[in-house]
């Protein structure tokens, strides 16, 4: 199946049957050859999945599994610079990632479902939503947080705060 997507990529999903020598039997192989811009970036996937096409197995099934969380955990956050000597601090270092990426998460699912952000990887959150310069005072009663005058994002805070704003 050839396909043509928005961004101008164009995708060949097929599939085939492969018997690797230490296999007992053969295994499908989801095969998708895109092309961009870039130049050719082909992948394949080695599944027991006999019915479904090949486009939906790679695009949902394959894609749809923990590969972007990962990718999410370790580029985002950078989780896997874990340089120092000792475990413990590595192991420390680990858990505050993850501690991040628990936050992070929660942001996306429960504040940002109805934007355009919400399938936006964790590095691009970081740096186009996040990092934002603004004052905050604390009067008395409650925490008042000032941004600048020609902030393009105040809406989205403003929904991000709910009640509280």
């Amino acid at each position: 199946m050839l396909a043509q997507d928005k961004d101008g990529k164009v995708r060949l999903f097929s599939s085939f049957s492969y018997q690797a020598g230490s296999w007992r039997i053969p295994r499908r192989v989801v095969f998708k050859a895109e092309i961009t811009e870039c130049g050719p970036d082909p992948r394949y996937v080695v599944t027991n999945l006999t019915s479904a096409q090949p486009s939906f197995i790679y695009e949902k099934v394959y894609c749809g599994r923990m590969e972007g969380h990962n990718k999410n955990h370790k580029n985002g956050l950078q989780s896997d610079r874990t340089s120092c000597h000792k475990f413990e601090a590595n192991q420390f270092r680990l858990l505050l990632h993850s501690a991040a990426y628990v936050l992070l998460h929660s942001l996306v699912t429960i504040g940002l479902p109805a934007t355009k952000w919400v399938n936006a990887q964790f590095d691009t959150i970081q740096k186009r939503r996040l990092k934002v310069g603004a004052r905050i005072t604390e009067p008395a009663t409650k925490i008042k947080i000032q941004f600048p005058g020609a902030f393009p994002l105040k809406h989205l805070y403003q929904g991000l705060c709910g009640p509280f704003s």
